[in-house]
């Protein structure tokens, strides 16, 4: 049974979706996986792949993608290349390095 908050269109779940669709709305906190984006109240799949769902309000898109792409905001665990008198280059895992700022580092 999926979380009451979430009005996530039925028909969608384990079907293909592109970029763009909206997968439905919600009104408090799920977890969105690799594939989701939250703007505003809605769902919307960022990735082409089979829409998943684990019980009670894990969404995401699966999908045969090999490398991977970073999303803004997203969590990750790095490798510091250089130090900067602005900040870090820091090496990610994805095809460029990320740009860490001071700030980035609660002891800054």
């Amino acid at each position: 049974m999926m979380d009451e908050s979430v009005a996530v269109i039925p028909d969608k779940i384990d079907q293909f979706v592109i970029p763009g669709d909206v997968i439905g709305r919600f009104t408090s906190n799920v977890k969105l996986g690799p594939g989701l984006s939250q703007q505003m109240s809605n769902i919307i799949a960022t990735k082409a792949g089979l829409l998943k769902h684990r019980a009670p309000n894990k969404y995401w898109i699966e999908n045969k993608q090999k490398r991977y792409v970073p999303a803004l905001d997203e969590m990750v665990i790095g490798v510091v290349l250089e130090k900067h008198t602005e900040g870090f280059k820091v090496d990610i895992g994805s095809a460029y390095p990320a740009a860490l700022g001071w700030e980035g580092f609660e002891t800054s």
